[in-house]
């Protein structure tokens, strides 16, 4: 039987994945809105990691909550990288 969070934890994987491909290629080339775009997928990939730690720690969020602050953390740092090109 498929757990509920399941489909979070393969969207994890997949940003963590995509996010390390993009980030290479980009220190490779240079290009600036790759790693806007690696840092963007690891926002998704810390959100999808709250939404996990959320499902499976009920009783205590407060592993989910860390984990939400620090993609929005970086969310906002990325955000402010862009708008300084």
């Amino acid at each position: 039987m498929k757990q509920p969070y399941e489909k979070f934890m393969i969207v994890e994987l997949l940003a963590l994945g995509a996010a390390s491909l993009f980030t290479f290629i980009a220190l490779i080339k240079g290009y600036t809105i790759m790693i806007i775009l690696g840092l963007l997928l690891v926002v998704g990939s810390l959100i999808a990691d709250s939404l996990v730690q959320w499902h499976l720690y009920r009783s205590i969020p407060s592993h989910a909550i860390k984990q939400a602050v620090r993609a929005l953390l970086v969310f906002i740092f990325t955000l402010l990288f862009l708008l300084r090109l």
